[in-house]
């Protein structure tokens, strides 16, 4: 017995056959929907995003110009503080030389601070694109003690679908009420 190779061949129940026509077509309609509906989910969060961005831009401006004339009121002499009018707030403060008197005002959508009320050239810009911002005193009863409130109003963008007569009431507004604590 010399040199008997048993080859097996390997048997295949079923022929080996590929994708037909119309298994394809099939396949690619199902992966085309899914690549539109992937393409439009991207196009509309950047849209959203778009839209989006100078809102919260315009709201952050809000809250920073709360947050700093705040934070500036908290610290000023109370007797000093001083509304000459419904945008602008006079007050001494201990971080300012003795006698020196700050203002911070609004006027043409900047709220500008101050820190001496002769608007020389040292100014500090505490937020732009605002509405209004408005100072004035509040009652509080039980501390027998007036407080500043603090008024800021922006203006939401224009969407796409809102007449003008509706654009015009897309206000927002942040109040606060301080108490100067010296």
């Amino acid at each position: 017995m010399r040199g008997i190779i048993n080859i097996k061949t390997s048997s295949f129940s079923v022929r080996q056959r590929g994708l037909t026509l119309i298994e394809v077509i099939i396949a690619s309609g199902i992966a085309l929907i899914i690549a539109a509906a992937l393409a439009f989910l991207i196009l509309f969060a950047g849209k959203s995003e778009a839209v989006l961005a100078p809102q919260m831009a315009r709201q952050n401006s809000a809250l920073r110009a709360i947050q700093i004339c705040g934070d500036l009121l908290r610290n000023a002499y109370y007797d000093s503080i001083e509304i000459p009018s419904e945008n602008i707030i006079e007050f001494e403060s201990p971080e300012l030389p003795e006698g020196q008197v700050a203002r911070i005002k609004f006027q043409g959508g900047t709220l500008v601070y101050y820190p001496d009320k002769t608007e020389t050239n040292e100014f500090r810009t505490i937020a732009n694109g605002l509405t209004n911002v408005t100072f004035a005193w509040e009652s509080n009863e039980q501390a027998q003690r007036k407080m500043v409130k603090i008024t800021v109003i922006f203006k939401y963008r224009k969407y796409r679908g809102y007449n003008q007569s509706e654009a015009e009431k897309l206000n927002g507004t942040f109040a606060t009420k301080i108490y100067p604590r010296n």
